[in-house]
């Protein structure tokens, strides 16, 4: 619940990542809805960066978390090894993909510890549009991401859902 970041200074990361072409930005916070940050946000996927942020922790029955909820945001939620969907997970009509975040297994100060939440699961969704897409491009930003929901694995309700998404990518 304590301040991770403003809005300002991830305003500030991101306009730095486009001014250095980097291709594809993860952004493992949420918050409430921002002008500046939705600005900076539209800017980069405008210009074929893919921007890819963790759904949010409140609950199925939480309103929409930033920046995932913004248009031209990949929002990932989190499932567990069986596919099952993180429990404090937000859902929603913004939520694109879904990868593991349940008991991940980090490195923590020398030694191990398992977390979990939708800002574990953002960075696999990142990693796997990274892989795809070298430099900021409109047409190759849209290739990646249709590529993405098609090797997405279904998991709920057929086609797109508000807890899923497109569905699951694993490792």
């Amino acid at each position: 619940g304590a301040l991770a970041a403003s809005a300002e200074r991830i305003a500030a990361a991101i306009d730095w990542m486009t001014a250095h072409r980097v291709a594809v930005v993860n952004i493992s916070v949420e918050g409430p809805n921002n002008g500046v940050l939705a600005e900076m946000v539209r800017r980069a996927a405008e210009r074929g960066h893919i921007i890819v942020a963790a759904a949010g922790n409140g609950g199925p029955a939480a309103q929409p978390s930033f920046p995932a909820a913004f248009e031209g945001v990949t929002a990932v939620t989190a499932i567990d090894e069986s596919g099952r969907p993180y429990v404090r997970a937000n859902r929603g009509a913004y939520i694109d993909f879904a990868a593991p975040g349940v008991d991940v297994t980090v490195g923590v100060n020398g030694g191990v510890a398992q977390v979990s939440g939708t800002s574990f699961a953002a960075p696999v969704i990142a990693a796997e549009a990274a892989a795809h897409l070298q430099a900021p491009s409109p047409t190759e930003a849209a290739r990646v991401l249709l590529n993405l929901r098609a090797r997405a694995e279904d998991l709920g309700a057929p086609g797109h859902d508000n807890i899923f998404g497109w569905g699951a990518l694993r490792d």
